[in-house]
């Protein structure tokens, strides 16, 4: 576990059109993906920088159940089991969006 969030620290985190993105690397394929957000997006669904709060666990339950998450552009479930190369996106809140 240490190993893999030590992994995590140093993803490069892109912010799109779409919401904060990030590809899974090879070395993090097997993932569930509500572990993923949980760890990679920490900063966007937790309450701290740099560390892993148990907040952060739950706001991923609650991003993902509610239709935020999407890998290679589709909709996901948080049991979904991520492969290398997946591109994975947050997509901001419906009250976080300003009409354009």
């Amino acid at each position: 576990y240490r190993e893999l969030s030590c992994r995590l620290r140093d993803m490069d985190i892109f912010h799109g059109d779409h919401g904060p993105t990030a590809v899974v690397d090879a070395s993090l394929a097997g993932v569930r993906l509500q572990a993923y957000v949980a760890r990679t997006f920490r900063e966007s669904v937790g309450r701290g920088v740099g560390t892993m709060h148990a907040t952060s666990k739950v706001s991923a339950f609650e991003i993902v159940r509610a239709g935020r998450v999407y890998v290679n552009g589709a909709l996901a479930a948080g049991r979904r089991v991520l492969e290398a190369g997946d591109v994975v996106t947050v997509a901001p809140a419906a009250a976080d969006g300003a009409a354009a």
